[in-house]
């Protein structure tokens, strides 16, 4: 997660498959319904056993002067100035549980709860792949479209978008 001087925060999720981008879109959107499960069965023991890490990691020294001054530079280059970000994350490592993450996450990740979910998806096509028309992506939902470049895909079989809908 990044924050962000106005108060936005952002996730970024990067994936890159050689499925086609459609198909990744709606997988992605079935992890992020499909997350909040996992976070309620989170072991607390795991979870305490990852905080401890990655507290242990932010406490870590720099190794050279280009990492110490790349981080001033992060907290300049904001306009937050805050020098003393991760002793205050290390702070905040201390006191948070796991009702506080499954929040964090009903808040503003989980597309059903979430009230100011936005969502961009930035499809990369490689150039040997036929990609679906404007007049196909207005008439057809995506998991149809994602459907028939698989079939395609993995068959070599051509199938047609109308028999796909009517199924």
């Amino acid at each position: 997660m990044s924050s962000f001087a106005d108060g936005n925060v952002q996730l970024v999720l990067c994936a890159q498959s050689e499925c086609n981008p459609i198909y990744l879109s709606l997988r992605i959107t079935e992890f992020l319904h499909n997350y909040r499960q996992k976070l309620v069965d989170l072991d607390e023991e795991k979870l305490a056993n990852t905080i401890k890490s990655v507290s242990m990691s932010l406490q870590e020294q720099l190794k050279t002067i280009t990492h110490e001054s790349a981080r001033m530079w992060v907290a300049i280059s904001s306009g937050e100035y805050d020098f003393e970000e991760i002793s205050k994350r290390i702070e905040c490592l201390k006191v948070i549980g796991k009702q506080d993450i499954i929040e964090l996450w009903d808040t503003f990740i989980n597309p059903d709860t979430a009230s100011k979910y936005t969502r961009t998806d930035v499809h990369v096509w490689p150039t040997s792949a036929r990609q679906p028309s404007v007049e196909e992506l207005e008439k057809y939902p995506a998991s149809v479209l994602a459907l028939q470049r698989l079939v395609s895909d993995g068959t070599n079989c051509a199938i047609d978008l109308e028999d796909l809908d009517a199924f």
